[in-house]
């Protein structure tokens, strides 16, 4: 079988079915619906927010704070593996286990300024974090990785990168249409404009004395 042939008839549609059943995870699995569903309205308020006032730059305590919300989900992810009746399997322990310590160790970064801001503020964005626990949710909750061959390792990693793009498209066509507001700058030039008409008069009171 030549590679053409190959992912025409066994990547593609694998690749295909992998994807859906990651983007329908949610409705497979209801049970990760109650920590899904705040998850993903917190990851759009917070981009829509940053869209609307585009002056306003993310700091390393938000960044703390999205590390922080990765370390609970971790939690939660343990949570549900000790709740597993079948047998807790040892793929989801070692990927939880990743997750845990890469949250921690993320969270020790921006605790001590240990990163660039440029590097701190991107990997620590909601929403990268936000995906990060949204994947990992899936994962833990479903039976994704059940099947631990390579091309079913292999889709599910484009499935995963699929639905990044997707959920990063719509985040920046909704920050498109978003109208900005620059409140903060009318209220600067407004306090500067204040500050000259009140030098002005003291100005003119000095000159009348």
């Amino acid at each position: 079988m030549s590679v053409i042939d190959f992912i025409l008839t066994i990547f593609l549609p694998q690749l295909y079915h992998k994807f859906l059943d990651v983007l329908f995870a949610p409705f497979y699995y209801p049970d990760m619906i109650w920590i899904i569903i705040p998850l993903v309205i917190s990851v759009l308020l917070m981009e829509l927010y940053f869209g609307r006032y585009p002056r306003e730059e993310m700091g390393y305590h938000m960044a703390l704070e999205n590390t922080v919300f990765l370390l609970f989900v971790s939690v939660d992810l343990i949570r549900k593996l000790m709740l597993e009746h079948q047998g807790i399997s040892s793929v989801k322990i070692f990927f939880v286990g990743v997750i845990l310590l890469y949250s921690i160790g993320l969270a020790i970064l921006d605790f001590f300024h240990k990163l660039s801001r440029n590097i701190a503020f991107k990997i620590s964005s909601k929403t990268l974090v936000g995906f990060t626990a949204y994947i990992s949710i899936i994962i833990v909750y479903s039976e994704i990785l059940i099947d631990i061959t390579p091309i079913s390792i292999i889709t599910s990693i484009f499935s995963i990168l699929i639905l990044f793009v997707v959920f990063h498209t719509i985040i920046r066509i909704l920050k498109f249409m978003e109208p900005q507001s620059h409140d903060d700058v009318d209220d600067l030039l407004q306090s500067v404009e204040n500050d000259l008409r009140n030098a002005a008069n003291e100005v003119n009171g000095k000159k009348k004395n």
